[in-house]
């Protein structure tokens, strides 16, 4: 499933990212050479890697083995261009649907990651 949005403005990114969250959102911190400097549990377990800290590790290495290379792709634009983007994903191995939201910082980059359940027309459509 192929699904990336660009918001236009500021306002129209942080609604969209509100409503694609869910209860159980984690948190990466990502320093300007795209290692993870910060990283929670739950961000942890949605990215399939409940026993290994990622925490020093290369963004790259993470995503790349975890995602389709299309989405890898868009990711790699958007923190190039230094911009916001929502991208609803599977992970590889599991199937699982997440939903992750970049945000630039004035250093760095901001990513979130939630479950992405998606609807009846969009499990439809593929």
């Amino acid at each position: 499933m192929k699904r990336i949005l660009n918001p236009s403005s500021q306002d129209g990114f942080q609604k969209l990212w509100f409503q694609s969250v869910s209860p159980d959102m984690g948190h990466l911190a990502i320093d300007d050479e795209h290692q993870i400097v910060e990283v929670d549990r739950k961000a942890m377990e949605l990215l399939g890697y409940s026993d290994v800290n990622l925490k020093g590790n290369s963004l790259w290495d993470i995503l790349c083995e975890r995602l389709p290379a299309y989405h890898y792709q868009a990711i790699n634009m958007a923190i190039l261009k230094r911009m916001n983007r929502v991208i609803y994903t599977n992970l590889i191995a599991s199937g699982q649907g997440i939903c992750l939201t970049i945000a630039p910082k004035n250093q760095g980059i901001h990513m979130t990651v939630s479950r992405w359940i998606p609807s009846d027309s969009e499990r439809s459509a593929h």
